[in-house]
């Protein structure tokens, strides 16, 4: 990435040298959006305005967070991945604050229905035969011992040391609320 700035053409030439505050990078698909970001980090790190571990670089897409890790070839940056990645990466580092702990596990889409499924089935066993009825029930019996059911599932989950996706971004911003520290 030495020659950066050449593989660039005038208008992103601007956007990366330029060190006066944050940029907004709108454009279609395939016009250089991503490596006219990650010049403008290696620019940053390249001039001294920021150190590596200064940077935050957030992706929506692991294709975009590994195409700029290529593209910045030697040049460390932990702060550089996807929402999810990047929060799970917080997260880790201050699990004990929202009473988590640290080696929690990310569970997807089916290991929620199971989690869910347990749940349910420990109320009553043959729940798939009256599946609405007794999801109705289960949930009344949970409110009559003043429990909500997403906070049943969320014990349950914490209980398992596990995070759902959605997880991963509820707790950095519960994170975020109680230690604004952790920001910085």
């Amino acid at each position: 990435m030495n020659d950066y700035l050449s593989l660039l053409n005038p208008e992103q030439q601007s956007t990366v040298t330029y060190i006066d505050g944050p940029v907004l990078i709108l454009a279609g698909a395939g016009t250089g959006k991503t490596r006219t970001i990650t010049s403008r980090i290696a620019h940053i790190i390249r001039n001294g305005h920021a150190y590596s571990d200064e940077i935050l670089a957030v992706t929506f897409t692991n294709k975009a967070a590994n195409e700029m890790v290529l593209r910045l070839t030697g040049t460390n940056i932990p702060w550089l991945g996807t929402f999810h990645a990047i929060a799970a990466k917080t997260l880790r580092l201050h699990a004990e604050i929202v009473g988590l702990n640290p080696n929690f596990t990310i569970i997807g889409v089916d290991d929620q229905l199971q989690v869910i499924k347990n749940i349910i089935n420990e109320i009553n066993p043959d729940y798939l035969s009256e599946k609405c009825k007794t999801i109705m029930n289960i949930i009344q019996q949970w409110k009559e011992k003043c429990l909500l059911p997403s906070e049943v599932y969320q014990e349950r989950l914490k209980f398992l040391n596990s995070v759902d996706f959605g997880d991963l971004l509820l707790y950095n911003i519960q994170l975020f609320n109680q230690k604004a520290e952790v920001l910085s």
